[in-house]
């Protein structure tokens, strides 16, 4: 699978609204649902796996760039979703400043 096929371009978000992590990460799973990359029936064990990813070190690696990602079992293909945040969101960077830009691969 090439990274045009997963990130199409309905996979953009161009205003985030969510400014903390987990309001973020659930706004890019239910995009992701809505534009038909990830089966509804599947949304709420991505968000939970994407949470766990997360519980165990945030994937956001300073420079105000966050690359949340998560293997999920059985799931057909690959997914990922590009959003951008004008507001930032806390992520818990390693530089302590927030995320403007979010990179996600499901």
């Amino acid at each position: 699978m090439s990274l045009d096929e997963v990130f199409r371009e309905e996979c953009v978000i161009l205003e985030l609204q969510a400014d903390v992590k987990q309001a973020a990460l659930e706004e890019m799973v239910a995009h992701a649902v809505s534009s038909k990359l990830l089966p509804p029936a599947r949304r709420e064990q991505v968000l939970e796996i994407l949470l766990e990813r997360e519980a165990r070190g945030s994937t956001a690696f300073g420079g105000g760039i966050a690359m949340p990602h998560a293997r999920v079992p059985k799931l057909r293909r690959s997914c990922g979703v590009i959003a951008r945040a004008p507001g930032g969101v806390d992520f818990r960077a390693v530089d302590g400043e927030d995320v403007h830009v979010l990179v996600m691969l499901v």
